[in-house]
């Protein structure tokens, strides 16, 4: 979803790095797959010691998936590291996750990255670990939402995911809204949530700090920090 105000688009969860360093009107409120990616890379080859990753790769969302990989690629090269098999899927062909999974084990990996949505990842997941049960498996933060948890269920344990909140964050501000959305909706939230919530106060504070005859791009601009 997008706020959209004056012909400006202020994206909650728009991450693809295709966007970074372009002078258009649209702006987010998290970084990029560039930031998370090379981060993740950084932490599996250093502290992990992984060399050798097969890539499960959901093709529907490119702009997302394929950025991350090309991301990831391009730090966990300067470690030494390498993707040494790729195996794509499209959801709407209704692929067998069970293929899926002994297609990308098939290369014997020393560690598997699936780039796909939380209920995808589950399936996949699952398939591995009966293949696999100690295959370190890392996914990106496109899938770090309880739904993976509930429906992956003893196989989510040791799946490393990057996040883009703290959920244990004990900042005053972030305990209040957790607080406020748990009673409102019964249950705790998400990073969607988190993002549209910080993206909707972006919206109305730069509103409010709008001067006279000021485009809205331009506000945000000049307010930068929020």
């Amino acid at each position: 979803a997008l706020w959209r105000e004056a012909q400006f688009d202020l994206a909650p969860t728009v991450t693809s790095s295709a966007f970074d360093g372009q002078d258009d009107r649209i702006f987010r409120v998290i970084a990029s797959t560039r930031d998370y990616a090379r981060k993740s890379a950084r932490f599996h080859a250093e502290r992990l010691g992984l060399r050798r990753l097969a890539v499960v790769l959901d093709e529907n969302n490119q702009a997302f998936t394929q950025r991350w990989l090309d991301d990831f690629q391009a730090e966990f090269g300067r470690f030494g590291g390498r993707i040494i098999s790729q195996v794509s899927f499209d959801l709407q062909a209704m692929p067998s996750f069970v293929q899926l999974a002994a297609g990308a084990l098939a290369s014997q990996p020393d560690g598997l990255l699936i780039l796909a949505n939380a209920a995808d990842t589950a399936l996949l997941v699952q398939q591995v670990r009966k293949r696999a049960p100690e295959l370190p498996v890392l996914t990106s933060e496109w899938s770090a939402t309880d739904a993976f948890l509930s429906m992956a269920g003893g196989a989510a344990e040791g799946v490393r995911q990057t996040q883009f909140i703290d959920r244990a964050s004990s900042a005053v501000a972030y305990r209040d809204f957790v607080s406020r959305f748990r009673h409102r909706f019964g249950r705790e939230p998400g990073f969607p949530e988190v993002a549209a919530y910080d993206a909707a106060r972006v919206v109305l504070q730069a509103l409010d700090a709008r001067r006279d005859g000021e485009d809205i791009k331009q506000t945000l601009l000049r307010v930068g920090r929020f």
